[in-house]
C-alpha cells in the first residue's frame, strides 16, 4: 500500500514540479536585458542593482505558482483520493503524507525561480559547486539510510517525502543567501 501511495503521490509531484519549473524559465527569460557592455573596455557586467526589481517580482511570482502547487497537492490526496485508488489503506496513507510532500512541493517553484536568477547571472560556478556539495550530501545522506539498520526506519512513505522537503529547504536557503549577495561580489567568468 506504501508503494501505491507513494505512486500516487510522485504523479502529483511531477505535475507540479512541471508547474514550478516554467518560474526558472521566466527568469531566464527577462534577466539578460541587465547585462550592460562598457563602451570602453568592452567588459560585461550585471547590473544587479536595477535587477533587484525583476528578481523580486520573479520570485514573487513563484509564491504564487507555489501557492497553486500547494493546494494541488493537499485537494487531490486529501479530497479527491478516488482519482487514483479506492483502496481505503492507500487512502489513508496519502491523506497522511500529503502535508508532506505539499511542504516540498510548496518550495520548489521558489528555489526553481531562484536557481533561474543565479543562471541568468551567470553565476554558474558556484551553482556548480552548490550542486556537486548538496549532491554528495543526499548520496551519502541516502546510503546512511540504507546502510544503518536504525536508520532505515526513516524510509517509510513520510520519510521519504520529508527527505525531499528537507533538500528543497536546504537549496531554498542557499539559494535566497546568494541571491541577496548577487552584486556585492560579481561571479567570476
Amino acid at each position: 500500500a506504501a508503494g501505491a501511495a507513494h505512486q500516487c503521490l510522485f504523479s502529483v509531484f511531477r505535475l507540479c514540479c512541471t508547474l514550478g519549473d516554467v518560474t526558472g524559465a521566466t527568469a531566464q527569460s527577462f534577466l539578460p536585458r541587465y547585462y550592460v557592455t562598457d563602451e570602453a573596455s568592452g567588459r560585461v557586467t550585471f547590473d544587479a542593482a536595477s535587477a533587484r526589481g525583476t528578481i523580486k517580482r520573479i520570485v514573487g511570482m513563484t509564491a504564487l505558482v507555489a501557492l497553486c502547487n500547494t493546494a494541488i497537492t493537499f485537494s487531490v490526496p486529501l479530497l479527491r483520493p478516488g482519482l487514483f485508488t479506492a483502496d481505503a489503506e492507500v487512502t489513508r496513507l496519502l491523506r497522511r503524507a500529503a502535508p508532506i510532500a505539499a511542504a516540498g512541493l510548496l518550495l520548489h517553484p521558489p528555489v526553481v525561480g531562484m536557481e533561474g536568477c543565479l543562471l541568468a547571472t551567470k553565476d554558474v560556478r558556484w551553482l556548480v559547486r552548490h550542486y556537486v556539495v548538496t549532491g554528495g550530501i543526499a548520496v551519502a545522506a541516502t546510503q546512511l539510510l540504507l546502510k544503518v539498520g536504525a536508520l532505515r526506519s526513516a524510509l517509510s512513505l513520510d520519510g521519504i517525502w520529508l527527505y525531499l522537503a528537507a533538500f528543497q529547504a536546504t537549496r531554498a536557503i542557499s539559494f535566497v543567501g546568494r541571491l541577496v549577495g548577487v552584486g556585492k561580489s560579481p561571479p567570476k567568468r
